[in-house]
Parts: C-alpha cells; sequence; structure tokens
C-alpha cells in the first residue's frame, strides 16, 4: 500500500482533533522522530518527515481557526454593543417625550 493513498490532510487532522490532541500527538512524533534519528544516524524515515508536517500544520491551521472565530466573536459583540446603544438612545427619548 503506498503512502499517497493513505495520505491524510493538515486540514482532516484539524477538523477531526482537538488543539491539545494536535500538540499531544506532534510532541508524540517528535519524540518517535527523535528516537528514530538516534537509531539511524541522525536520519528520519519519510513517513515521519511527512506526518510532522502534516500535524504541525493542521496546528497552524487550528490556530488560524481559532483565531479567526475569536474575531467574528469581537466583531458581534461590537454589532451588539452599537445596537444596545441605539436601543438605549430611543428608550431615552422615549422616556423624555412621555414625561413632557
Amino acid at each position: 500500500m503506498s503512502t499517497a493513498s493513505i495520505a491524510i490532510t493538515a486540514q482532516e487532522v484539524a477538523k477531526g482533533l482537538s488543539m491539545f490532541e494536535i500538540d499531544e500527538s506532534l510532541d508524540a512524533l517528535v519524540e518517535t522522530a527523535e528516537q528514530e534519528a538516534e537509531a539511524n544516524n541522525g536520519e528520519i524515515s519519510e513517513e515521519i518527515t511527512i506526518a510532522l508536517a502534516t500535524y504541525a500544520d493542521a496546528f497552524g491551521y487550528k490556530v488560524d481557526r481559532i483565531a479567526n472565530y475569536l474575531r467574528a466573536q469581537k466583531a458581534e459583540a461590537e454589532l451588539a454593543q452599537r445596537e444596545a446603544d441605539r436601543f438605549q438612545a430611543r428608550y431615552k427619548a422615549a422616556r423624555t417625550v412621555r414625561n413632557d
């Protein structure tokens, strides 16, 4: 079976795992790479190299998605604040008219 037929993309990893799970997997892959390098005169397999790159990319992808989500939440909060301010102004205007 070739590596290409079982390859998983960074986006698939990011969608299937939490940021913490990706981080744990990266730690395990780094440890495996270090052990493999010690046993093979500093060389690591292409499989480990690809896995490290995939999981590092997945971590970056996940961080970017979280950052985008936080930006969207901030924008939504700002919009809600503007709406609240607008309704507060309408409330004050209605009270002023009613008290006159």
